[in-house]
């Protein structure tokens, strides 16, 4: 599959996640259950998350017949290289040019840091200039706030509800 690295002043991008040390996506991942909590239960974010998980998901097939349905990438800080939390593109439809997009951050790193709204705004950049998709979409739960926040900051606007 392709690498691809998108940068910017704050993160930078990774999609080669060979990279990625499994006990330091371990243990970012490993949060006493707030990543799962925030993410919802639909995502399979396992909690304890263990190094199994994490070389699992580092290792996982993301091509059908050479053709990628996902592309993840590791956000890490710019300066430290520190990892930082992991983003994606998933269900790439080259038909009707239209992707889901994930993200996580751990939590160390929430707080107005701008980690978050810096990944999503490469990769939002990434699918529709590069990947050529028209629509992304995404869900968040409703008591998010921070995750809507990043979103709408992001030009995502809701289209559905309670």
């Amino acid at each position: 599959m392709q690498r691809y690295l998108l940068t910017d002043s704050l993160v930078e991008l990774d999609s080669d996640l060979g990279t990625v040390d499994p006990r330091e996506l371990a243990a970012l991942a490993n949060d006493p259950p707030e990543i799962q909590r925030t993410i919802g239960g639909g995502h399979s974010f396992p909690y304890p998350y263990t190094v199994f998980h994490a070389s699992y998901f580092i290792d996982r097939n993301r091509e059908i017949n050479g053709r990628p349905f996902a592309i993840d990438f590791a956000i890490r800080d710019a300066v430290s290289h520190e990892l930082v939390g992991i983003i994606g593109l998933s269900d790439l439809d080259s038909y009707d040019l239209d992707a889901h997009v994930g993200y996580w951050i751990g939590r160390k790193f929430w707080g107005g840091m701008g980690y978050a709204t810096r990944a999503l705004s490469l990769v939002c950049d990434f699918a529709f200039r590069d990947l050529g998709m028209h629509r992304l979409h995404t869900r968040v739960l409703e008591d998010n706030l921070r995750s809507l926040r990043v979103l709408m900051k992001n030009g995502f606007q809701v289209e559905g509800g309670t």
